[in-house]
């Protein structure tokens, strides 16, 4: 998939349809531990990713420089456990480092300070989640947690395209804008 994914990024370079320093890779669950892959192993390559749903393995991850990162992640995932473990219905899919453990190795690279949290975003108490920013001020790159509280594996969005997502964000634009205001030196 790594291979593929770079192919494709160069062709479309190669091509003229793609600008080199505003390539952005974005994913969900799977597609997220892919974006997460691209990052610890081609970090140069890409102006920013952004997360949903997904965390680093327990395996090495170095990426080569500091990386802009966006990450939501539903605390109570039933998929993806938000403090680390077992991955899938029974756990038996590889395991997983935490949230935290997640930001922090991007918060590391970038050379950040301690998370700040946000207000919680909580518009539609009736969806049983509300949404806590962890911002960091980093001397690289951004790096924002997103923390979804009571949400699981969906994709934020309105109206949530999964049950178990929030009404409260839509990912989507919040991925636009924050890859929007980064660009590879």
């Amino acid at each position: 998939d790594v291979g593929f994914i770079l192919a494709v990024v160069d062709k479309l370079i190669a091509e003229g349809k793609v600008d080199a320093g505003r390539v952005y890779v974005a994913g969900h669950s799977n597609g997220g531990f892919l974006a997460l892959t691209l990052a610890c192993t081609h970090a140069e390559r890409f102006a920013g990713i952004g997360v949903v749903a997904a965390t680093l393995p327990k395996a090495e991850c170095a990426p080569s420089r500091a990386l802009p990162i966006m990450i939501f992640h539903g605390t109570k995932d039933p998929l993806v456990p938000f403090d680390g473990g077992g991955v899938g219905r029974k756990g038996a899919r590889g395991v997983v480092r935490s949230n935290a453990e997640t930001a922090q190795v991007f918060a590391d690279q970038a050379g950040c300070q301690a998370p700040v949290r946000r207000p919680p975003i909580d518009a539609y108490p009736d969806d049983g989640t509300k949404v806590v920013v962890e911002d960091r001020l980093c001397r690289a790159a951004p790096v924002v947690n997103v923390v979804i509280e009571g949400g699981g594996h969906g994709w934020p969005g309105k109206p949530p395209r999964l049950p178990d997502g929030t009404r409260e964000i839509d990912a989507t634009a919040w991925l636009a804008t924050f890859f929007l205001d980064g660009k590879l030196p």
